[in-house]
């Protein structure tokens, strides 16, 4: 992580296992999703995240973030201290608002941005992150201004979004967490054998009944969505790496070929050597 220490307060992670994102010591982070959805695990609640979403957290907290299905999970992350936060051109309302929003009871946010939220914040990051390059004389005034209209842009939104009351945790009911907890254990495991009763076993569930909840919130049976993340991720490393085919079908959890090739196509129309070989010329 990039922190303000350092010449550039801003970085970008790309992920397609697990991140574990923490700040570093006194200082916030913003991390703004660009790409990916997936879960992340927060003080033993797993929750998921998707494109849009925002996390805002202290040095006392620590996220764990794993990859759910489809594109790479990229985020933008943007550190910074309260003494880089200069409130002396705001008007006191502004000041009031930092004040209370970066106040020490609140040290962990997590929200989903409506897209002209999302755009905004998006593009005021983008730009400090272009004036922080500059050399000119008068970069730095500008980029302590437009860096005070990102953190009370970012403010105002964790509040209209976020009630103070709800700032803590999302409220799951037992259901949701079980399926959260379970879509978890397989993006983290699914290299692994997954039966059925070890799931159940996890989340002490009835199998039959989490067979059961799981395909009514999901639409997916869970062996489909077992298939979705192993298939996700051999398609991520036939695009990405040189490894034999073999090699990825047992890395991603299928121990015979004939199987990965079966269910390969079932859910891409085309075996896995036809896929690579269409994405690379795609991309050439």
């Amino acid at each position: 992580m990039i922190t303000t220490k350092e010449k550039n307060p801003f970085g970008t992670i790309e992920f397609t296992d697990t991140y574990k994102l923490k700040a570093l010591p006194s200082t916030w982070c913003i991390a703004l999703a660009e790409q990916g959805s997936g879960s992340y695990l927060h003080q033993n609640l797993i929750s998921d995240f998707q494109h849009r979403d925002c996390f805002l957290l202290y040095d006392t907290e620590d996220i764990t973030l794993s990859y759910g299905e489809g594109k790479p999970c990229r985020f933008t992350l943007f550190s910074f201290s309260m003494d880089d936060v200069d409130t002396s051109g705001a008007a006191d309302k502004s000041q009031q608002l930092l004040k209370q929003f970066f106040s020490g009871r609140v040290t962990f946010q997590h929200f989903s941005l409506p897209r002209k939220n999302y755009d905004a914040i998006r593009a005021l990051l983008k730009l400090c992150n272009q004036i922080l390059q500059d050399t000119l004389p008068v970069s730095p005034m500008i980029y302590r201004h437009t860096f005070l209209a990102l953190i009370l842009y970012f403010a105002q939104t964790g509040f209209v979004l976020k009630p103070e009351s709800q700032l803590f945790t999302k409220s799951f009911s037992t259901r949701e967490v079980m399926i959260a907890q379970v879509k978890h254990l397989i993006r983290q495991n699914y290299a692994d054998p997954l039966p059925l009763s070890y799931l159940a076993a996890y989340v002490y569930a009835n199998p039959s009944y989490l067979s059961r909840i799981f395909k009514a919130d999901t639409g997916m049976c869970l062996s489909a969505f077992i298939n979705q993340v192993r298939i996700d991720n051999a398609k991520q490393l036939l695009e990405d790496t040189d490894e034999l085919i073999i090699d990825i079908a047992i890395s991603c959890g299928f121990n015979q070929i004939p199987h990965f090739n079966r269910i390969f196509k079932e859910y891409t129309g085309m075996s896995p050597s036809a896929y690579r070989k269409a994405y690379r010329h795609r991309a050439l």
